[in-house]
């Protein structure tokens, strides 16, 4: 895919979509795959994972089968080496439906909040993350107490920021200081700044997002764990490995990790799929946190059926409604 280009969107009321959220493994693939097939709508990546070349069974990207049954956009498509930011997926995204002439429904589906955000929000003008910066807040915050003093921290210097962010919220927390220290301004000031400047999404789309009970998430990831080792995930990271990628950041996710610690002689591989569900567990959790700050997402528990056909009628109702 060519790299995307300045754009001068255009609202266009024909276009719709509803995104799809919701943690790692529950279920957000198949529930969306059911929804594209029933209203002839695509299927768009918001996982950032997904989106890169090579990265299909650790990723639980979508199978060939899958993408005939419904046409996919934005998977398995980010080259080596490149590093897919927000921004940049936010282009790309912009720049795919702006030259979509087939499509005038979407399902954006995925667990990374940061890139709805950047799609529903826009991006804030601030320079890159200095990566020791982060690191460095990153090993403070997970001492112990570090998630409360940091946050404290912050509360001193933007009360307004830290008056939306909860202690437990690691991420945003990081995030806001590391700005601070780059620029020297209060995350507050330029959210507001962006709020007055920044175009929002200019399309019709609707909320909606999965969620499972804990004990439901565990025995899902479990089985998907052992699944995606039986189904050759070793084997795929090996040849990610003998074509020079080792220093490739997907390389760090979740399932990946593991594994190339196992390739290293770090973990036995009988501990591997263990090792494996607590880091997918750690990562819902994060992704639990980042999307219950959100106020207007229609939640549905998907290991529900008649929550799976309230969900498709919403959906059905939305694409169909004439605005």
């Amino acid at each position: 895919m060519a790299a995307p280009s300045d754009l001068n969107v255009v609202k266009n009321p024909d276009l719709k979509f509803v995104f799809v959220a919701g943690s790692t493994a529950s279920g957000k693939s198949n529930w969306a795959l059911e929804a594209a097939i029933r209203e002839n709508a695509a299927i768009i990546n918001c996982d950032s994972v997904q989106a890169y070349e090579g990265f299909e069974i650790g990723a639980a990207a979508p199978t060939a089968h899958d993408r005939l049954q419904a046409p996919h956009f934005l998977y398995n498509f980010v080259k080596y080496p490149e590093k897919l930011t927000a921004g940049k997926y936010r282009q790309y995204f912009l720049d795919l439906i702006t030259k979509s002439t087939d499509h005038k429904k979407f399902l954006v589906v995925g667990g990374t909040g940061f890139y709805f955000q950047a799609l529903e929000k826009g991006m804030l003008a601030i320079p890159a993350a200095d990566p020791t910066l982060v690191a460095k807040y990153e090993n403070e915050i997970v001492a112990d107490g570090g998630g409360l003093r940091l946050w404290r921290l912050l509360q001193e210097w933007d009360p307004v920021q830290a008056e939306k962010i909860s202690p437990q919220d690691h991420y945003r927390i990081v995030r806001a200081l590391v700005v601070r220290d780059s620029g020297g301004r209060r995350l507050s000031e330029l959210m507001l700044e962006k709020k007055l400047q920044a175009p929002e999404f200019p399309y019709p789309f609707l909320k909606t997002g999965l969620k499972l009970s804990r004990e439901s998430l565990r025995s899902r990831v479990e089985v998907r764990s052992r699944q995606m080792l039986d189904s050759g995930l070793i084997a795929e990271v090996e040849s990610l490995l003998e074509r020079g990628q080792a220093d490739w950041s997907p390389l760090q996710s979740v399932g990946y990790h593991e594994v190339c610690g196992y390739l290293r002689g770090e973990i036995p591989l009988a501990d591997l799929p263990a090792r494996m569900t607590v880091s997918t567990l750690q990562l819902a959790k994060r992704q639990r946190t980042w999307f219950q700050r959100e106020q207007d997402i229609h939640w549905f528990l998907s290991d529900s059926d008649s929550a799976r056909e309230d969900f498709l009628k919403m959906v059905a109702g939305f694409f169909n409604h004439v605005h």
